[in-house]
């Protein structure tokens, strides 16, 4: 899993690749503070990595799931995959608000 901005090619979030077989909560977070934008990245419920990033408030581009698109030559990487849900949320959320939802999905995927 990657957060790319949309000013440059370079990946600002990394995370494992999804096991095979294998059903995972990918969660992204980002939240404005003291004048930058901060990400950070959870792959079931627990943080993988974390970053400032910038050009994420842009709504000229499409944001893309599933998928990567890379501007320079329009090569695509398409997910070998389902993508159960995908849900925005008003605010960001807290490191215990993520675990929580992990939780709560977890009992409802055994």
């Amino acid at each position: 899993f990657y957060l790319y901005e949309s000013t440059s090619p370079e990946a600002k979030l990394k995370g494992p690749a999804p096991s095979a077989e294998t059903w995972q909560m990918v969660t992204a977070g980002i939240n404005l503070r003291e004048g930058a934008m901060q990400a950070r990245l959870y792959i079931d419920g627990s943080e993988v990595d974390a970053g400032s990033i910038s050009g994420i408030n842009r709504f000229d581009i499409p944001t893309l799931f599933g998928t990567l698109e890379n501007n320079s030559d329009q090569k695509h990487s398409f997910f070998a995959g389902l993508v159960d849900d995908i849900v925005g949320y008003g605010k960001p959320l807290t490191p215990s608000e993520i675990s929580d939802l992990y939780s709560q999905t977890v009992d409802a995927h055994p």
